[in-house]
């Protein structure tokens, strides 16, 4: 019931965001949880059987913060009433943790540069 002409272009930053993901990280746990969390929300053709596919997701999430995957998990007893509101609040969720992950990483590798720059410069 989303009309296309807003689903297309969000599917479409959707799709270069995830290779971009997948073209930085390769094929690991992160973007296959991405994947399926992508392809239930932006599918033509989605059966609530189909929502299994999201454990994976659910527990990529619960390894990271099982207080966001709590709220993924609260989120599927809304189903019977919004049923694509569950893959696309995991899909958000999802996003969100990557991109902390990412910005933690990008820290801790400019601390290390920091670090390894001082001690070459004390050293010298």
């Amino acid at each position: 019931s989303v009309p296309a002409e807003l689903l297309i272009p969000l599917g479409a930053v959707a799709a270069m965001a995830f290779g971009i993901v997948t073209h930085r990280e390769g094929l690991n746990e992160r973007t296959f949880a991405l994947a399926l969390a992508t392809n239930l929300v932006f599918s033509p053709y989605v059966l609530w059987a189909h929502f299994v596919l999201l454990v994976p997701v659910l527990l990529f999430l619960a390894r990271r913060d099982w207080r966001l995957a709590g709220l993924v998990w609260l989120s599927s007893w809304l189903m019977p009433y919004f049923g694509m509101l569950y893959p696309a609040i995991a899909l958000v969720v999802l996003w969100l943790v990557i991109l902390r992950g990412q910005t933690q990483l990008a820290y801790s590798l400019l601390s290390t540069e920091r670090a390894a720059g001082a001690g070459t410069r004390e050293g010298q």
